[in-house]
Order: C-alpha cells, then structure tokens, then sequence
C-alpha cells in the first residue's frame, strides 16, 4: 500500500510539471480568444488572466506536500545563495522604488514568480521522480508545438493571419517573408523555444536512436529559421558549436549538422536566397552590437538609458520593461517605456546597479561552478559531462540572448529556464559532493 501511494505521488507531481508546461504554451491563445489583447479590467477577465499562476500555485502545494520537511535538509550551495541574495535584495529594494501596489504585483508576476520553480526542483524534489524523463516529455511537447506553427504556416494560413493581426494590431511580423510563430502568434518567444529545443534535440544525438532525433532535430530547427529571430538563431549557432566542441569526435554531431545545413539552404530558397538571407543575419546582428545610427532597438536603447542616468539605483518594480510598456506612455518619466528589448537594460532601469551587479554575480557564480565541474578535479561519466554541457549551453544561450531581448520575461521560458537552472544546481552539488 505504501508503494502504491508513492508511486501515486510519484505520477502526480511529474504529470502537474507536465500538464502545467502544455498549459502555459497553450494560455496565449486561450487568452486571446477569451478576453482579446486588452488588459483585464473585470473580474472575469482577471480570472482567466491569473489562470497559469493558480496552476502553478497547484503545483506548488503538491511539490511541497510530497517533499514534506526534506526541503529544511539540502545544502545550499554559492550558486543558491547568490541567487537568492539577487531575489530578495531585488523584491525588496524594487518594491520600496516602485511604491506601487499594482505594478509590484506585475513586476513580481513577470520576473521572479517563476525563479520559484528553479527552489521547488533545487530543493529535493528530484528525489521522488526522473527529471530526464520530464524533461523529455517537455521537449517532445515543444516539438508538437514546432509542427502546429508549421501545419499553421503552410496549411492553414489564414488562421495565422488572423490571430497574428489581433496580436499586433493589424500588422504582420515579417522579414522577407511572414515569420512563423506557432501558437504564440509571436515570433520571438516562438523561436527562442525552437532554440532551446534545437539545442537538446542536438545534445540527444550522444543517446538514443538516431533517426527519430535527427527528424526531431530537422523540425525544430526548421520552425526556428522560419521565425526569422535573428537573437534566437544567432545563439543556437553559438550553443551548437559548445555542443559539438565538447564531444568532437562524435559522428552523429556531424550528421545533424549536415541535417542543419541543408535545412537552412533550403528554407532560404523560400524565405529569399542564401547569400541575402545569411548576410541579413550577420549585418544586422554587427549592426546591433556596434550600436548602428539607423537601428530601431538601439534608438530604444539609448532613450532607456538616458532615463537610467537619470535615476541609476531605478526606477523601481514593474516600471521598466514590458510592464512599465503596458501601464505607461511613451514620454513618461516615472518609467522607463522603451526598455523592452534587452533585459539587463530593463533590470538596470528597474533596480538600478545594485541589482545589475547581484545578477551578474549570480551568472559567473553559475558559470564558475559549470566549469569547475567540467575542467576541474571531478571526474565525471561521459552521460553526465554531456548533461552538463547541455545545461551550460542553455544557460549561456538565455543569457546571450537577454542582450537583446526580454526572453526571461517570456512566461514560458522563464519558468523553464529556471527549472533546468535548479536542476544543474542539484547536480552540481551532488557532484562536488562525491569529489
């Protein structure tokens, strides 16, 4: 009987992970279906609104229920307390900042709601299920999607259309040709999610059968190219090269890559051709890091940065960013309208450098750790160094990418970078545990 209802817990907290995954990459269509693109403002509304957060808060209670006092016995490690020395200083001084009830809730929402997730898996729970295998499952779901946004592109258009108009207010989002986004009806997070699962599908050639990764690998990557996000595509090239550096001699790496170029010869064919497609990539990418005159993100930037001189310690919580764009006018100066595409700008402007230094100390503490665990004394399987080169790649990719976009104000991929983020910080400890 004891059994049994182990293994009933067991199922159920690795299925409300699952179930509330597929839920939030479900949410931005149910919402917009629902209640439109507008904000809430009836009870309705705001019911359907704050759907993913009382799933999550579901699965919450359920964690902590089958965890039970196990979570008071784990010994943090510095990539914790770093962590947690950024939450707190940045909740706590962004709320005194911001001095509004309704945007600190917004703020809290969007940012650091979701770091809860990387505490729930840090802190024990990977004891009672096989993360891998959800991990898995997630990736498998995230391929789903892949083909949704490709059957929506190609066969059914005009609902694409449609929803696409809605989101954004009667214009397409396009380069060369309308960008596919799947049923986020956007490109960005669509294509920063086809990243990520181009990387694991990439990393999942060192296991298992060969031929069902390389066509899982050949959609994902496909629905990324046709994305058109340049941040996305730029560091999955960066991620592929780490993966295939780490494990060189690995022949299955040079058949996805092969599976990759082709790809991407073939969908520029459509898109426009290689040559122009490939020097978009490169001269816009160089354009945005040498700060170009005629760049539209980087007038942005330097109008989020004016006002950041203006106020360096911030402006406070939910006044930078994708909240400060929802609540506040353009020429506002109690927020910081234009700071929606970098989140390191975003964070500066929102808890000024106090906050900036404890994230950065935050990421060279994890990549610090990652690489002392690969290169150091730890003598690690070959399956486990390769995990953690995976998770080395996500890591640094996210990271990369927050140069130029808000992806970890993405729902999505905020929660599940920070869930793969708490599991690497397991592992991790448990590694240099058996040094």
């Amino acid at each position: 009987m004891k059994s049994l209802l182990f293994s009933y817990k067991n199922l159920k907290v690795e299925t409300l992970i699952l179930s509330f995954f597929i839920f939030i990459t479900c949410f931005p269509t149910i919402r917009l279906l629902l209640v439109g693109t507008k904000g809430a403002n009836t009870i309705y509304e705001y019911a359907i609104s704050i759907l993913p957060e009382l799933f999550f808060a579901i699965v919450t209670c359920q964690i902590l229920i089958v965890m039970k006092k196990g979570i008071f016995f784990v010994k943090l490690n510095i990539i914790d307390y770093s962590l947690a020395t950024f939450i707190i200083c940045n909740i706590v001084v962004g709320s005194i900042l911001s001095l509004d009830f309704k945007l600190i809730i917004y703020g809290l929402r969007m940012a650091y709601l979701p770091i809860l997730l990387y505490w729930l898996i840090r802190l024990g729970i990977l004891e009672y299920f096989d993360f891998r295998k959800l991990i898995d499952k997630i990736f498998n779901w995230f391929t789903i999607i892949g083909i949704i946004g490709i059957l929506l592109y190609f066969v059914f258009r005009n609902i694409m259309f449609d929803m696409a108009l809605i989101i954004n207010q009667g214009q397409l989002s396009e380069y060369f040709v309308v960008r596919m986004t799947s049923i986020f009806w956007t490109p960005v997070v669509f294509g920063t999610l086809m990243s990520l699962t181009t990387l694991y599908w990439f990393y999942q050639l060192n296991f298992i059968n060969k031929n069902m990764v390389i066509v899982k690998l050949g959609i994902t990557f496909f629905c990324l190219i046709f994305s058109l996000s340049r941040g996305a595509i730029v560091v999955s090239g960066i991620g592929i090269t780490f993966l295939f550096l780490c494990n060189i001699k690995n022949k299955r790496y040079y058949s996805g890559i092969l599976i990759m170029s082709v790809i991407y010869i073939a969908s520029s064919f459509y898109i426009v051709d290689p040559f122009t497609l490939t020097k978009w990539l490169v001269s816009s990418t160089s354009d945005t890091m040498m700060l170009g005159d005629h760049n539209t993100r980087v007038k942005f930037w330097e109008m989020a940065f004016k006002l950041f001189q203006v106020k360096p310690f911030g402006y406070g919580l939910g006044r930078a960013g994708h909240v400060a764009a929802r609540f506040f006018t353009p020429n506002s100066r109690d927020a910081v309208f234009y700071s929606t595409d970098g989140w390191y700008l975003k964070l500066l402007c929102e808890t000024g450098f106090p906050g900036f230094i404890l994230y950065l100390f935050f990421f060279f503490t994890f990549l610090f750790s990652f690489t002392k665990i690969l290169f150091g004394k730890v003598i690690l399987k070959l399956t486990d160094k390769l995990e953690f080169c995976f998770f080395m790649a996500v890591f640094i990719s996210i990271n990369l990418q927050n140069i130029v976009s808000n992806v970890l104000d993405f729902s999505i991929i905020n929660y599940f970078f920070w869930m793969l983020m708490g599991y690497s910080s397991y592992q991790i400890s448990l590694n240099i545990t058996r040094k």
